[in-house]
């Protein structure tokens, strides 16, 4: 369905802020390199993780609980009177 050279087209156009941002860094300082490599190293690790992780199994988890009970209404008391919505008015 999809090829591999729009592929390779779409990641090279995702990763070229980021390394022309880690070229222009470079010449800053070492600090600023190593603190560089670990966002990648960390944004790379997300990334190849991300499609292993199983969501629709935990949100059909979630779906079969019985639902909560509702919130009690809302009350004002700005001046001594406990008002409920909609009561503005009196």
């Amino acid at each position: 369905m999809y090829s591999k050279f729009g592929t390779a087209v779409a990641i090279l156009m995702g990763a070229f802020p980021f390394l022309a941002l880690g070229y222009t860094i470079a010449g800053v300082s070492a600090t600023a390199i190593i603190v560089y490599a670990a966002v990648l190293v960390i944004l790379l690790g997300g990334l190849l993780l991300a499609p292993r992780l199983n969501l629709a199994e935990a949100s059909a988890n979630t779906a079969e609980r019985t639902p909560r009970a509702p919130a009690p209404p809302l009350e004002w008391n700005w001046d001594g009177v406990n008002r409920q919505p909609g009561e503005e008015d009196e």
